[in-house]
């Protein structure tokens, strides 16, 4: 795989984001998008559940070379924060 500067040279199958804390209320959605550079993921590949714990999205149709954005958007935010993400873990084919 590449640099975060980069795209991943690898086919990505699974993206499994690890959140620790999430006002799930305040929340509207976790979307996942790809695309071929960093300012242009406009593909939308799946949606992440509002829920703590690690939660896992498979890519159906995997490419190499892509980028990734995963996307939080909130409706409403506080001076804690909304969402609390500890780890993110992309695997390859």
């Amino acid at each position: 795989m590449q640099h975060a500067d980069g795209p991943i040279s690898e086919k990505i199958s699974k993206i499994t984001v690890t959140i620790d804390a999430i006002t799930a209320s305040s929340v509207n959605s976790i979307k996942v998008y790809t695309g071929s550079s960093a300012t242009e993921c406009t593909t939308l590949v799946g949606t992440i559940s509002k829920s703590t714990g690690e939660q896992s999205l498979t890519i159906s149709t995997p490419e190499a070379n892509k980028f990734y954005q995963i996307s939080f958007d909130c409706a409403k935010g506080s001076s804690k924060g909304l969402v609390q993400v500890s780890k993110i873990v992309y695997s390859a084919e």
